[in-house]
C-alpha cells in the first residue's frame, strides 16, 4: 500500500480495564453483579456508576445512578440496568465515521482522534491489538493493522470500527442476537427519534434488529409474514438505514435500507424505502446507481413526483440526455418552478446542443 505508516503501539490502551478494577474494589463488584460487559462499556462511553441498588434476595441489581458528560457538562440519571444499557449503547452506537486528516508528523493525540479514542479502548475489551496505521497517499480509507488470536490483519479503519460497534450490540444484548425481541413499540418510539434528528437514539433502539431480522427473513416463518407486519418491519428498518446514514455510515445504512425493501416487498411501505434508498446514492455520488430505484418508486406512488428532477439528473449522469429532456419536458409541463430545473437545463443543453434548441421547437409546435 502506498503511503505512510504509523506505529500505534504509543496510543494503545491494552489491559487497561483491569488496571481500573483492580484500582477500584467497589468496580470488581459491580462487575459481578451487573456483568464485565456493561461496566466495561459504560467507562468507554464517559458513565461513571454512582450507586447501585442490590435485591438481597438473589444478589441482582434494582437500581442504578449514574453521570455521563453531556455537552461538556455533567448529567446525572438513575434507572434498571436496562435504561443504563440503552444509554452506553446510543453513545457507543452514535458514533459518526469521520476520518481525520494527520499532519506529516502526526503525535498521540492526533493518532487517537484519527482511529477514535472510544475504538482504542474497545479494541482490547475484545481481543484486538493495534499495530499500525496505515495512510493511502491517493486519499482512500486508512487501513489499521491489528493482531488477534489467528495472527495479524489490515482493515479498513470503517471496517474496524463497524466491527466493533457489532460486538458492542452483541456485549450489550442480554439475550444471543438471533433472540432479540423485535417490539413494534420501539419503532415508533425510535421514529419520533428520528423525527427529532436524535439519530443515535434510533440506533440504539434499533441497531440489534438487522442480524436477527436478516436471518429471519429466510425462514419459512420470515416468507409468511402478513403484509402488515412486513410493512411494519420495513419502515422500522428504514428509519434506521437512514439514521444511519446520516450517522455517517452509509455502507450500514445501504445494507439496512435494502433489507428494508426485501420486507416491505411490493406493499404499502417500499415506496418510500426506494426513495429513501435512492436518496443515499445520490447523497455518496452514485446518481446513475439511483435511476432504476427511483423509476420502481415512480411506478409504485405516481401521485409522488418529488425525485423526477432527480431522476433527470441521474439520467444526465449516466449519459441519457435524450431521457433527461423528456423530464425535463414533463416537468415543465407539470408548473414545476423554473430556477429548480437549471441545473438540468443547463445539462441537456450542453450535451445535446442544438438537437436541443429543435426538440424545443417541435413540441412547442406540437399540437
Amino acid at each position: 500500500m502506498s503511503g505512510r505508516s504509523f506505529g500505534l503501539e504509543s496510543i494503545r490502551a491494552d489491559g487497561w480495564f483491569e488496571r481500573v478494577v483492580g484500582n477500584v474494589p467497589a468496580l470488581g463488584r459491580l462487575c459481578e453483579s451487573l456483568g464485565e460487559a456493561l461496566v466495561a462499556l459504560s467507562l468507554v462511553a464517559g458513565f461513571r456508576i454512582l450507586s447501585a441498588g442490590i435485591d438481597r434476595t438473589n444478589g441482582e441489581v434494582t437500581n442504578l445512578q449514574w453521570t455521563r458528560d453531556a455537552d461538556g457538562s455533567e448529567v446525572t440519571d438513575s434507572g434498571a440496568p436496562d435504561a443504563l444499557r440503552s444509554e452506553v449503547m446510543a453513545a457507543l452506537l452514535g458514533d459518526a465515521d469521520h476520518v481525520v486528516e494527520l499532519s506529516a508528523r502526526p503525535d498521540q493525540a492526533e493518532l487517537r482522534e484519527c482511529v477514535g479514542a472510544r475504538y482504542v479502548l474497545l479494541a482490547p475489551l475484545f481481543g484486538l491489538t493495534l499495530l499500525r496505521l496505515e495512510v493511502d497517499a491517493l486519499g482512500g480509507d486508512h487501513q489499521v493493522v491489528i493482531a488477534h488470536d489467528q495472527g495479524e490483519e489490515e482493515v479498513g479503519l470503517k471496517q474496524f470500527r463497524r466491527f466493533l460497534r457489532s460486538r458492542v450490540i452483541d456485549a450489550l444484548q442480554q439475550r444471543s442476537a438471533r433472540s432479540v425481541a423485535i417490539d413494534l413499540e420501539q419503532a415508533e418510539l425510535a421514529r419520533r427519534d428520528f423525527e427529532a434528528g436524535r439519530y443515535e437514539e434510533v440506533v440504539a433502539k434499533l441497531g440489534a434488529w438487522v442480524s436477527p431480522l436478516l436471518m429471519y427473513l429466510r425462514t419459512p416463518e420470515g416468507a409468511a409474514l402478513e403484509p402488515k407486519t412486513r410493512a411494519d418491519l420495513g419502515r422500522a428498518l428504514g428509519v434506521l438505514g437512514e439514521s444511519l446514514h446520516l450517522l455517517g455510515r452509509s455502507e450500514e445504512g445501504e445494507e439496512t435500507l435494502r433489507l428494508a425493501i426485501q420486507y416491505a416487498q411490493d406493499g404499502q411501505a417500499v415506496g418510500e424505502l426506494y426513495r429513501a434508498l435512492a436518496r443515499l446514492l445520490i447523497a455518496t455520488g452514485r446518481r446513475p446507481e439511483s435511476i432504476g430505484l427511483i423509476r420502481r418508486a415512480l411506478t409504485l406512488e405516481p401521485a409522488v413526483r418529488e425525485m423526477l428532477p432527480d431522476l433527470a439528473l441521474g439520467f444526465l449522469a449516466s449519459g441519457r440526455a435524450v431521457a433527461a429532456a423528456a423530464i425535463l419536458q414533463e416537468l415543465h409541463a407539470s408548473g414545476a418552478a423554473s430556477g429548480s430545473l437549471e441545473a438540468i437545463e443547463a445539462g441537456v443543453r450542453e450535451r445535446l446542443g442544438p438537437a436541443y434548441a429543435r426538440f424545443e421547437s417541435h413540441v412547442h409546435r406540437a399540437p
